[in-house]
């Protein structure tokens, strides 16, 4: 076996070249999160050392991932097991923006003018909560919609991951970032609530009164310490934009090079958009503006990308040179093996476990 002193200079060696086959954008994209979560640490009340230890985490969690000796030897598999993780980074990083700005901002809610905006259209959102209610089973099926978009996620993610599209990977999650600080800087400044907030009608969710009953909490003064005090938002934070819409969109977007893949997306896409208009989630405006956000932030991106020449090449499946030098010190005994297994077991459940916090 190894002895210790020879066994420390390989292992750097190792995390050199596994460091090195991270493209500077991805190594950017990791660093901007880190930066932007540091920033907001201070900003935070209830949950600072539990955003901490998340953080921590994470990170921790994204460096094993890279090291791992699989990483190296199968590029591909290493960057599909990087995609998740940095997709759950920048996730949790606009996560943590929205609950920022949802508690911070001073100033009052626009849902009065996206209610006119809506009606001036001729939307109601009350006459639609009372269509769906008379609809029950259009009603669980458009539900079932909103809330599937988990699953777009996955199966997007999966596919650029095992197609080793890491440049179109990149450009989905800058497109994701610059979303993130355009909408939630807007919505700081010009907050909304939720139709809930503008409508008082028996078919919403206890969710959504919630989410308004919270805001006026918050920012009003109401006595109900309870509320604050046990504050888990299982819902987005930011109303206008939508970001269903926004995630919707750049998903579909991302597909655009497989027509058999587009194609279906572009549908699951539109009724995620008419979903969030029926759950009662959304204005019209919404939509509108989450659409529009969307597609700007694809224009930036794109230009950016061509600005600074930004390139990844696509990824092999294997890389025979680094395969021969990891069987040659690092694979020759079971212990080595027992190891390798161990820490994919671990990263698989980091991935899941990171996946559930954020979704719920």
């Amino acid at each position: 076996m190894m002895s210790l002193p020879h066994a420390f200079p390989a292992f750097l060696e190792h995390c050199k070249k596994s460091f090195a086959m991270i493209q500077p954008i991805e190594r950017f994209i990791v660093l901007f999160c880190l930066a932007t979560n540091i920033i907001l640490l201070p900003f935070l009340t209830n949950d600072f050392w539990t955003t901490v230890y998340i953080l921590i985490i994470m990170y921790s969690m994204y460096v094993l991932i890279t090291i791992i000796p699989i990483a190296l030897t199968h590029p591909r598999i290493g960057l599909l097991l990087r995609i998740f993780y940095v997709f759950c980074l920048a996730l949790y990083t606009c996560d943590l923006l929205g609950s920022t700005a949802f508690d911070l901002t001073p100033f009052p809610p626009i849902d009065p003018w996206l209610k006119a905006f809506d009606n001036a259209e001729g939307f109601y959102t009350n006459h639609v909560l009372a269509y769906m209610h008379a609809h029950p089973s259009l009603n669980k099926f458009l539900w079932f919609i909103y809330h599937g978009l988990i699953y777009q996620f996955g199966i997007c993610l999966l596919i650029l991951g095992l197609m080793g599209e890491s440049e179109r990977f990149y450009r989905f999650i800058v497109q994701l970032l610059i979303c993130s600080y355009i909408g939630i800087g807007f919505a700081f400044f010009f907050p909304s609530i939720d139709p809930a907030y503008s409508y008082n009608h028996l078919y919403f969710q206890s969710a959504q009164t919630y989410k308004a009953a919270l805001f006026e909490q918050l920012h009003h003064l109401i006595p109900n310490i309870d509320l604050v005090a046990d504050k888990k938002v299982p819902i987005g934070t930011v109303d206008f934009p939508s970001f269903h819409v926004i995630f919707t969109v750049l998903l579909t977007y991302t597909l655009r090079p497989w027509k058999a893949l587009f194609l279906p997306a572009c549908l699951y896409s539109f009724l995620i958009m008419i979903s969030t208009l029926t759950t009662g989630w959304h204005y019209f405006a919404d939509v509108l503006g989450g659409f529009t956000l969307a597609c700007l932030s694809i224009a930036i991106t794109y230009y950016l990308f061509k600005y600074f020449n930004i390139r990844a090449p696509k990824m092999p499946w294997t890389n025979p040179k680094a395969l021969r030098q990891f069987n040659a010190f690092s694979l020759r005994h079971k212990i080595d093996k027992i190891i390798l297994d161990i820490g994919l077991v671990m990263v698989i459940l980091g991935i899941l476990v990171i996946a559930v916090h954020i979704v719920l």
